[in-house]
């Protein structure tokens, strides 16, 4: 809020156009900074796409039914609401919502954020890596399972460095 006496809303993200996928937004957006190639800094929110109240909701998963919202990461620019990038679907392999926040990490201490971490309902921990110029993602761990074993992750993970001394330095991913 620039002006406390008179705040006004700068921009407003429904889920039509890029955001289709926006599903009960649960995930508070993270602001953090992207640096580029050429070492433009952008602010940005970062927020996963949200619940899919309608299958995951059900008391046992049902194999065949197919989510349609709630299945994605989302990276807008802060000032203006203008989507920067999205993974969304099974576009990108992500088959299950991912309600929680996202974590995102300063891997190389430049004051920007080059991994975003997430956790989605079907027991799945993402990594999402930034090199500036090129976004990527990657599905880094599955504890899914059917039936009494299934596992949901609602929240997201914690992301500790646990040794600096090391080139690259070492993260411990926590999650529950």
């Amino acid at each position: 809020v620039t002006t406390p006496a008179s705040p006004a809303i700068l921009w407003r993200i429904t889920n039509t156009g890029d955001f289709t996928e926006l599903g009960q937004t649960w995930s508070e957006p993270t602001a953090t900074k992207i640096k580029s190639t050429a070492g433009a800094v952008s602010d940005v929110l970062v927020f996963g796409a949200g619940y899919d109240a309608t299958v995951e909701d059900e008391v046992t998963t049902n194999a065949s039914t197919t989510r349609t919202m709630g299945r994605g990461v989302f990276i807008v620019n802060t000032v203006t609401g203008a989507l920067i990038k999205a993974f969304v679907g099974t576009t990108d392999g992500i088959a299950h919502s991912i309600p929680g926040n996202i974590t995102p990490v300063d891997i190389d201490s430049d004051g920007a954020a080059d991994r975003f971490y997430a956790a989605d309902t079907g027991g799945n921990i993402w990594r999402i890596k930034y090199d500036g110029g090129t976004w990527s993602i990657f599905k880094l761990a599955s504890f899914g399972g059917t039936g009494a074993d299934n596992r949901k992750f609602m929240f997201e993970p914690d992301v500790v460095l646990y040794d600096k001394t090391t080139t690259p330095k070492k993260y411990a991913i926590l999650i529950g």
